[in-house]
């Protein structure tokens, strides 16, 4: 079999055998792992809160919020604090000055794709630094937060590491080395258990991530793609912390607006009549058979908007969904959804997350096919009682090559 091809999904949340349903799999895991790190990384985290209430920067009700980033820190440590280690400062610099280039678009973004595809995987995370050791101290976690803002992947995780960095230099080094040693070790014990539980919705990971290493060695967004299943773990247990912590400010808004990725347009969106109003895409019901076709139709007959946004990741662009009454609900892939939530949260934009039940776009397929989405979830996180009408699914089959061209 070529090595650019695989056939398996990168992740699923249907139903597998001995594994369950995911929403019920999910819940008893997440209260599971509430409980755990109240128990074990509680104590860090009033720490962290006293210090952030002295900035006016933190409430009660951003515990388990901070709880999680806690462990977040951790799993980035463990993950690329060798890469870190091991990545030069001029390698570092070079790749945050494209990373920059890439953010403005037009033939810049262009250029610096072109560059990031050539340089990043070969400066940033070579094998040989897997291994390496990085210093669990302030200058250790600089080192880490430069190395992030230099892959052009993370830039909303880095900004919550910078200000757990304020907050461990404050403490200083000896507080920090506990810190930082008990989150990464709190991170090792949550990769073993999130795999045990959530890992059967995550096995099509590994296989893709052996096949995609080495098949197109000019992409930028390798190190985006490769992502272990431990990140997919983490992703799927911070939807329901950040869904717990958004809930109150999104019942409190009268509007609700469901944002959907283009990839769950039928084929790709080849034959799309979409169109630009006041700013947004919105459908126009061009096919029956399109799920996003199908949503526009239960958002008239219940009273919720939808909008289609290019990729799951310009939930990033939080700003530019802050409207006075409106809560919105964002559908991102798996690998992605930290992202969105976190940066929704900073611009305090009501909102609550679905996961897409499956990748299919071009980063995750290299025929793309239609992604879908649990919709008596949507239907519970908008408050509406479960509609009986059916969304059509594409689902990927396992003949597909998932491998992104």
């Amino acid at each position: 079999m070529p090595a650019n091809q695989i056939h398996t999904s990168v992740y699923s949340l249907s139903v597998h055998p001995g594994s369950g349903n995911y929403r019920e799999t999910l819940e008893a895991f997440a209260r599971f792992m509430r409980s755990e790190m109240e128990n074990r990384l509680g104590s860090f985290i009033t720490h962290f809160m006293s210090f952030q209430e002295q900035h006016g920067e933190a409430s009660g009700e951003d515990r388990e919020v901070f709880l999680f980033e806690a462990l977040m820190l951790g799993v980035f440590w463990n993950t690329y604090g060798g890469y870190a280690a091991g990545t030069g400062n001029n390698a570092i610099s070079l790749m945050q000055q494209t990373a920059a280039l890439r953010s403005r678009g037009g033939l810049k973004r262009k250029t610096a794709e072109l560059l990031r595809g050539a340089l990043a995987y070969r400066l940033l995370e070579k094998p040989s630094d897997r291994s390496r050791f990085l210093f669990p101290d302030p200058k250790g976690l600089a080192r880490l937060i430069a190395w992030i803002k230099a892959t052009g992947e993370f830039h909303r995780e880095a900004a919550r590491m910078e200000t757990w960095r304020n907050f461990l230099e404050h403490m200083g080094d000896t507080y920090a080395f506990v810190t930082l040693s008990v989150f990464r070790g709190f991170a090792r014990w949550f990769s073993h258990e999130s795999l045990l539980v959530l890992g059967p919705f995550t096995e099509g990971v590994t296989r893709f991530v052996a096949a995609a290493a080495n098949a197109y060695p000019l992409r930028e967004d390798k190190i985006s793609v490769l992502r272990s299943r431990t990140e997919y773990h983490l992703n799927m247990l911070g939807a329901d912390i950040y869904n717990r912590a958004m809930k109150p400010m999104f019942d409190t808004c009268a509007g609700k607006i469901v944002l959907l990725p283009a990839c769950m347009k039928l084929n790709g969106g080849k034959n799309c009549k979409s169109v630009i109003r006041h700013g947004s895409e919105v459908c126009t019901g061009c096919t029956s058979a399109c799920s996003i076709n199908e949503i526009r139709k239960l958002g008239k007959k219940h009273n919720f908007g939808v909008e289609i946004i290019r990729h799951s990741s310009a939930l990033t662009a939080g700003k530019s969904f802050k409207r006075s009454g409106t809560a919105f609900v964002g559908v991102a892939c798996a690998a992605t959804v930290i992202a969105g939530g976190l940066e929704l949260r900073k611009h305090a934009v009501p909102a609550q997350c679905v996961l897409l039940n499956h990748s299919g776009c071009r980063h995750w397929c290299n025929k793309p096919v239609a992604t879908s989405l649990n919709i008596e979830e949507l239907m519970q996180r908008l408050g509406i009682e479960a509609d009986q009408t059916t969304v059509h699914e594409t689902k990927c089959n396992k003949s597909e090559e998932i491998l992104a061209a």
